[in-house]
């Protein structure tokens, strides 16, 4: 198995141990009104960071030619207020909700954090967090 195909089946199961803890404990992102606020970061205040490992996932899935760049401070992949890519998304774009309880939805980000940088270490690629307008940019560039 190939660095990247361990990336991808790691990281594939992270976010269904991801997916259960927020399905089993709503409040963490709250309700969802698909007002596109959270993926519009400049509008709405808050950046989003992802790791090189999600990076490497989030290239394989859709495809390094489908990578777009970030040219403003909104994702590129936000379409009429819903996600293009949702089933690929990052975890801070899993666990963050604009309605939900941010002392919990740090918890979850720590706890996904920790396992991630595990996981590197495990497969000895280099723990990497970073904006996702740079890493987006900087997948496009090479």
């Amino acid at each position: 198995m190939s660095q990247n195909e361990a990336v991808v089946e790691e990281i594939s199961r992270l976010y269904v141990w991801l997916d259960e803890i927020l399905g089993a404990q709503p409040q963490i992102v709250g309700p969802c009104t698909a007002c596109g606020k959270c993926c519009d970061f400049d509008a709405y205040g808050h950046r989003l960071y992802v790791t090189h490992a999600e990076m490497l996932y989030f290239s394989e899935k859709i495809g390094r030619k489908n990578l777009k760049a970030m040219h403003s401070g909104q994702c590129p992949y936000l379409e009429d207020n819903r996600c293009s890519v949702h089933e690929h998304r990052f975890s801070g774009c899993r666990i963050y909700g604009c309605q939900g309880e941010s002392d919990l939805q740090n918890q979850v980000t720590e706890q996904t954090l920790d396992k991630i940088k595990a996981l590197c270490d495990t497969i000895d690629i280099p723990y990497e967090y970073q904006d996702l307008r740079q890493a987006l940019n900087q997948s496009v560039s090479v």
